[in-house]
């Protein structure tokens, strides 16, 4: 596939010029030069969560996957009991994590349309004093949901509950600060909202919790104590790091910092949203959420009940015309989701929504019957 391809996805995601470009080079991974750029990285995570000296930041080799493995069993003990807050597939991705390594958990499910009742939540949790962990995904790119962070961590703050952020598709977008939330470790990737490419995770905690976990891992790769005790002393990383992805993440990182941080990203981002809203909008598409409720990462939206609307077909035209999309990842609707992240603004929002104008006028689909 040589003809440019938009994503319009929640990562990978479309990357810049400057960061494609700076993986054209091959780097020592024992090298000074390289060891700079993993510690400089590791030290711009953490001040994007506000974090000072008494935060450090653990990198893994891995998807974001491998990286929320990584967190759940170095800081939860496997006689210990994990709250999950499940609103979509990634909540339920953390449940089988726990299931795996038969870590004892209790799923707080509710519909992955429809915000947290925190009210619920304390009254569950203080029922069960068992639980001393809480598992929670900031943002469910499922649908697209934002999940209420604060409310979350004031409630585990108060009831001395050890909280567990993926926030894999938030950070970068959505404001996250040491200063105003409490939480054990947060965990998210290279190649989602800060616009790096895949194959980078990374954990941030707190140095004294992290000391805490040492010999808790029971996957040597995944040991995120002796990855940073090992950066710590060598400033390498235990195993073959990836290491253009490292370096692409240094370049997009400071990108990220030239836009503004968390705060013009999100200005970006929500400008992206607002144009997808009211552009499919024109042609008939309602989104699934309301917006208070609606993060500027992914949209979903309802597919219409026109039998001459068949998702494949709509995928391969917009794929044909430059554009690729995510299936829905709904249990009960058929939807399909448009990312409004990455290297893209109004310009490109604007494209995609003509082809799929195009696309419902060539079909003769009836897009108001949902």
């Amino acid at each position: 596939m040589t003809k440019k391809i938009l994503l319009f996805t929640p990562g990978p995601l479309t990357t810049s010029t400057k960061t494609k470009k700076s993986m054209l080079y091959d780097w020592g991974s024992w090298d000074n030069d390289f060891n700079d750029i993993t510690k400089d990285i590791r030290n711009r995570l953490v001040k994007t969560i506000k974090g000072n000296k008494n935060y450090t930041c653990i990198p893994l080799q891995g998807s974001g996957s491998f990286g929320v493995e990584a967190m759940i069993i170095n800081f939860v003990k496997r006689n210990e009991k994990i709250l999950i807050l499940i609103n979509g597939a990634y909540g339920e991705r953390i449940k089988k994590i726990c299931d795996y390594h038969k870590i004892k958990n209790y799923p707080f499910i509710w519909s992955e349309e429809e915000i947290l009742d925190v009210k619920k939540l304390k009254s569950v949790l203080k029922k069960n004093k068992a639980i001393k962990h809480l598992a929670f995904v900031h943002c469910e790119t499922s649908t697209g949901i934002v999940n209420p962070l604060n409310e979350v961590s004031n409630l585990c703050k108060l009831l001395r509950i050890n909280l567990y952020i993926d926030a894999m598709s938030s950070f970068g977008a959505l404001e996250i600060d040491v200063n105003k939330i409490s939480f054990k470790a947060i965990v998210a990737s290279s190649n989602k909202c800060l616009e790096g490419v895949p194959g980078m995770c990374y954990v941030i905690s707190k140095i004294s919790d992290l000391k805490k976990c040492k010999n808790n891992s029971d996957n040597l790769c995944m040991d995120l104590y002796d990855q940073w005790q090992y950066m710590e002393k060598t400033g390498r990383w235990r195993y073959t790091p990836p290491t253009h992805v490292v370096v692409a993440f240094q370049e997009a990182l400071k990108q990220f910092e030239k836009e503004g941080l968390t705060k013009g990203r999100f200005k970006r981002y929500n400008n992206n949203l607002n144009k997808l809203l009211s552009g499919m909008k024109k042609i008939g598409f309602d989104s699934l959420l309301p917006k208070k409720i609606q993060s500027p990462i992914i949209v979903t939206f309802l597919s219409p009940k026109d039998k001459k609307f068949i998702f494949e077909n709509f995928y391969k035209y917009l794929k044909k015309n430059g554009f690729i999309i995510y299936p829905g990842k709904m249990a009960q609707r058929e939807s399909f989701r448009i990312g409004c992240i990455g290297y893209i603004g109004e310009k490109e929002i604007n494209k995609l929504v003509n082809q799929i104008e195009k696309f419902i006028k060539i079909k003769k689909i009836s897009v108001n019957s949902f």
